[in-house]
């Protein structure tokens, strides 16, 4: 299941519009669907337990023919593999130690496609979830983490990561945009002139 569906994106949209009419940042959400892969551990689970199978099937069965094992750790490997693909199972094989570098690599990537260092007064922001992880950046441009700084991010961060493992993704996407909405107007209040420079549609990638 999505982390958002069609009317939670609305929901984001619009609160990034009333966010962005008190000041001048320019707020991009964006939801991928993993920063990792855990191809190789995927790998090494599915060949143990093809190891099993097999060694299970000679000890239980040990009248039938030996080489019918090699198709049972086939079969069981290509399964095993398979099941490790599913989100909450993979989640369990990602190496802690590569989450945090691998997800941040992910937003500053995007931050540059996307073109938020390019905004008149420099005060884009990205908040960037990576669903397979349950991992958040949030990357301000420079104006704005000149006087916030990424542990002015940090209590945001933790809500919304602490939402999205209990389920509730898209209440905790708008809990933090309301919550952003104040600091920003306070850091980088709204002018006479306030385009709307950047989209305000989320951003979905795998």
């Amino acid at each position: 299941m999505a982390l958002l569906d069609d009317a939670d994106r609305k929901r984001i949209e619009a609160a990034i519009g009333a966010l962005e009419e008190r000041t001048q940042a320019e707020v991009v959400v964006a939801v991928v669907g993993r920063s990792t892969h855990a191809w190789l551990q995927r790998a090494v689970v599915a060949f143990a337990a093809a190891l099993v199978a097999g060694l299970g099937f000679l000890e239980i069965l040990p009248h039938l023919d030996a080489r019918l094992a090699l198709f049972v750790e086939l079969a069981v490997g290509l399964a095993v593999f398979v099941l490790f693909g599913l989100l909450p199972l993979e989640r369990l094989l990602v190496a802690r130690s590569r989450v945090k570098s691998a997800v941040e690599e992910r937003a500053f990537a995007l931050f540059a496609r996307r073109g938020l260092y390019r905004t008149r007064s420099h005060t884009g922001v990205l908040l960037l979830v990576s669903e397979l992880e349950r991992h958040v950046v949030i990357l301000g441009d420079q104006a704005i983490d000149a006087r916030l700084g990424q542990a002015g991010w940090q209590a945001h961060i933790d809500h919304l990561v602490l939402a999205i493992r209990n389920g509730e993704a898209a209440r905790g996407i708008l809990e933090v945009l309301d919550r952003l909405g104040g600091v920003l107007a306070e850091l980088s209040p709204a002018e006479a002139q306030n385009d709307d420079e950047l989209s305000n549609a989320v951003i979905q990638e795998p």
